[in-house]
């Protein structure tokens, strides 16, 4: 049987934005790392260790979706 991955499912930048807003709308901090490093080996992206709120923010501005962050505090 085939391992779930979620970049699989991810086929345009409109999916990639909809379900970072959705996983950081539901505040899983497991499944939105998890999701930052699938998008990044998607696009070819080096990350650091998603070990901080920082490291988060950096990942995400270096994935190119520094804005599903200001949105989701608003």
């Amino acid at each position: 049987m085939k391992k779930f991955k979620v970049g699989d499912y991810l086929n345009s930048e409109a999916d990639i934005q909809a379900l970072l807003e959705c996983v950081i709308e539901d505040q899983n901090e497991k499944i939105l790392k998890r999701c930052i490093v699938e998008i990044a080996s998607l696009k070819g992206v080096s990350i650091q260790p998603l070990d901080s709120p920082h490291s988060v923010s950096m990942a995400l501005n270096a994935i190119g979706y520094k804005s599903v962050i200001t949105k989701s505090k608003t």
